[in-house]
């Protein structure tokens, strides 16, 4: 897809100018405006979503802000302890199981998860479209 490509381009030539951040982020963020743009107007493939999901996921491996796995990787470095807390997937298990406990009109064991994430720093935030999880 050429407006990959150009993205693409844009952002190496702001990375290798110096580390200018900001003409990098330009170029995501035009590429995601004229997806979105495309989408609504029903001219994006499934192929070309995908050439657009890979490109965006190789701009996140330099700014790291799509995915939250910061103490996975400070983990693997070394700089962190098991103590900080759990793992990504450790949190996701744990919120399923709230979800279900919900379900099921079980709130105590509702509360019990909720203050267990708590207790390791982490914050539930119920929201129309399901749960969403962040570390203080």
């Amino acid at each position: 897809m050429a407006r990959v490509r150009k993205a693409e381009e844009e952002f190496d030539a702001g990375m290798a100018d110096d580390l200018n951040t900001a003409q990098a982020l330009a170029a995501v963020f035009e590429l995601v405006r004229d997806t979105n743009i495309a989408m609504e107007s029903g001219k994006l493939s499934a192929a070309d979503a995908e050439v657009v999901r890979k490109a965006t996921m190789g701009f996140d491996e330099i700014f790291a802000v799509l995915k939250d796995d910061d103490t996975e990787r400070l983990r693997a470095l070394g700089f962190a302890s098991e103590a900080s807390g759990p793992s990504g997937e450790e949190i996701n298990a744990l919120v399923a199981k709230r979800v279900a406990a919900k379900k099921s009109r079980d709130f105590a064991e509702s509360d019990r998860i909720r203050d267990e994430l708590a207790a390791h720093g982490i914050v539930l935030e119920d929201t129309r479209d399901g749960v969403r999880w962040k570390r203080k």
